[in-house]
């Protein structure tokens, strides 16, 4: 199957030099602690509007006209960056909402596949049976009768034990971008993800207890509830975090539930910048 989520285009990166080491910006920087939350000195960071916050920042002092004049167009500059992380956030969402809805499409398929075969089976069992009840009307002779009984009781036996056996249904689904598969190996930099989200996933920083990242809590939660007894085996990590192959349904569920998973946290950042253009709001 085609990768008709992967965008025809990707947004193009437009933080590349700005980032500088949190906890070094944290401790030396007291121009931005005096004035800037945590969480907003950081997001500055991330998102490579560092030196604008900077400049805004310097720039208060200057209370003349042209100052005012300048400090107005910087907080413009400001927001349009920020208008276009939102882009990001939303572009990255929408893929994953479109990679989940694609693979609950085929769970679905294969679900309906084999809702019919264990219809057909059914039908079969309940034929077979009810011909094997009216044997003994049709034929009077001991002998045959008995053999006719026991073929068709281990007929319909066969029959119900091939219902009761898991949809043998497979699909082989491939894709060359494959958005979880950073999220599961951590690489330093991501190939899929934007720079400031791969930034604020991989930063303990932006995670609640700000002890592991986003990302590694994401991967530690998956180990610990999506695969058995929080191991996963060679096969089924290649298929879901590499290339893809033939999944099953139970294959495909697993994708899907990794898939909210990680558009749930990538949704959950347009909070961040919110927060953090309230807060810098409240100093100019």
């Amino acid at each position: 199957m085609n990768d008709y989520c992967q965008p025809a285009t990707t947004l193009v990166n437009f933080h590349q030099s700005d980032y500088h080491n949190a906890d070094s910006l944290l401790n030396n920087d007291t121009v931005l602690s005096r004035s800037l939350s945590v969480h907003s000195i950081m997001m500055s960071n991330v998102t490579g509007t560092l030196p604008l916050i900077k400049r805004l920042l310097t720039n208060i002092k200057d209370t003349s006209l042209e100052g005012r004049v300048r400090g107005m167009q910087m907080q413009q500059q400001l927001q349009q960056e920020m208008a276009i992380a939102r882009l990001e956030i939303e572009s990255i969402s929408a893929e994953l909402d479109c990679e989940a809805e694609r693979t609950n499409r085929i769970i679905n398929y294969l679900n309906n596949k084999g809702s019919k075969r264990t219809n057909r089976l059914t039908v079969a069992a309940i034929i077979t049976g009810s011909v094997t009840t009216l044997i003994p009307i049709i034929i009077k002779s001991s002998r045959p009768q008995n053999a006719a009984v026991i073929t068709g009781a281990g007929i319909s036996l066969l029959i119900g034990i091939a219902a009761l056996k898991p949809n043998p249904n497979i699909v082989k689904l491939t894709y060359e971008r494959n958005l979880l598969s950073d999220i599961w190996y951590g690489p330093n930099q991501s190939t899929v993800f934007p720079e400031f989200i791969w930034l604020m996933l991989t930063q303990k920083e932006f995670n609640h207890d700000q002890q592991i990242s986003v990302r590694e809590n994401m991967k530690k939660r998956w180990m610990n509830l999506e695969f058995n007894k929080g191991s996963i085996d060679p096969e089924t990590e290649k298929l879901l975090f590499a290339h893809g192959g033939a999944f099953t349904s139970d294959d495909l569920q697993t994708r899907y539930n990794l898939l909210k998973q990680t558009q749930a946290a990538i949704m959950l950042m347009s909070k961040d910048v919110e927060a953090f253009l309230t807060d810098i709001n409240k100093q100019f």
